[in-house]
């Protein structure tokens, strides 16, 4: 399970869902740097599976370096790779130490109010999604063949979204409030129905007061 576009956002028990593997990493929804990035191997599986790309840290012995002999660890320590970036695991440490003092269940929460609140506003404008309308976790996808233009365009009104080829992708997490999500949809509406035709985007405000 590939878990990057969503872990930090909820809880998640890998056992309790019965994974095989799980990968995500710190950079996105962790609020994290690069370069860090975890792999769970379910341990039923971790003796039958041989890495066919390794590292010194994945050795039994790391330390011994033995170049000679390739001796994997006898634990899940055997898919590791080579050395980590250790300045990027002090500040991972200290974002990760933020999404725990927040709480994941309130972060979970609070992600699922405005993904529904964004939802249910750019349908009521008529607005074509790509995602499903029950949607509860971070991300918001519009349908719009101009994605790229329409990113700029809405960068010029302080609004921060990204190109995904036919859609114009919204990313919500614990930084966002009400207000923030009402201006995605009002001027993603604006973009989407005057900028195509020649009018200027209208420079709209909120519609609905912040809860």
């Amino acid at each position: 399970m590939d878990d990057y576009q969503d872990c930090g956002t909820r809880p998640i028990d890998v056992r309790a869902i019965g994974v095989d593997f799980y990968v995500t990493g710190t950079l996105k929804y962790l609020l994290g740097p690069p370069r860090l990035a975890f792999l769970y191997v379910r341990k039923e599986l971790q003796d039958t599976l041989i890495p066919t790309m390794t590292g010194w840290f994945a050795q039994r012995q790391p330390f011994a370096f033995d170049v000679k002999h390739l001796d994997r660890a006898p634990t899940a320590r055997k898919f590791e790779g080579g050395s980590p970036p250790i300045p990027n695991i002090y500040a991972a440490k200290r974002s990760l130490a933020l999404i725990e003092d927040v709480g994941r269940e309130a972060i979970a929460a609070h992600v699922a109010s405005l993904t529904q609140y964004l939802l249910q506003g750019l349908a009521s404008l008529g607005l074509s999604l790509k995602t499903p309308p029950t949607t509860v976790g971070p991300l918001v996808v519009i349908r719009c063949t101009a994605a790229a233009e329409m990113c700029e365009l809405l960068a010029k009104q302080g609004i921060v979204v990204s190109s995904r080829h036919d859609g114009l992708r919204v990313s919500l997490h614990l930084y966002n409030t009400w207000k923030t999500s009402t201006l995605y949809y009002t001027k993603s509406a604006a973009t989407a129905h005057f900028s195509m035709c020649g009018h200027e985007l209208l420079n709209l405000t909120s519609t609905r007061q912040r809860r």
